[in-house]
């Protein structure tokens, strides 16, 4: 009931504006606006992360694939990467956090 209520009331809000426009001052004309900030911060988060990490990966897999066979490196790149397969990205994301901040 509760889910169908919030729907009901926010499905008035989504229109073709609600994605193009800022969000505004709580007060201001128009608001609370839209969500073109939010929007266009996860294209660049996407972005970003995918400028690094698509050429690592690919880098890593055609190492692993062509030249482990006698290498002291391939050992430790295949753990990451079974560890990386095997774990959800949150805990990867929670580790990463505490030992950098």
């Amino acid at each position: 009931l509760v889910i169908g209520y919030l729907v009901s009331i926010g499905w008035r809000s989504v229109n073709l504006s609600f994605f193009t426009q800022n969000p505004q001052p709580y007060g201001a004309e128009g608001y609370p606006g839209g969500v073109l900030n939010g929007l266009v911060g996860t294209a660049v988060l996407i972005a970003l992360a995918s400028i690094v990490g698509i050429p690592i990966g690919i880098l890593a897999g055609v190492y692993l694939s062509e030249y482990s066979s006698n290498s002291r490196l391939a050992s430790p790149v295949r753990f990451v990467s079974d560890v990386l397969a095997g774990v959800p990205s949150i805990v990867v994301g929670i580790l990463g956090y505490e030992l950098l901040v």
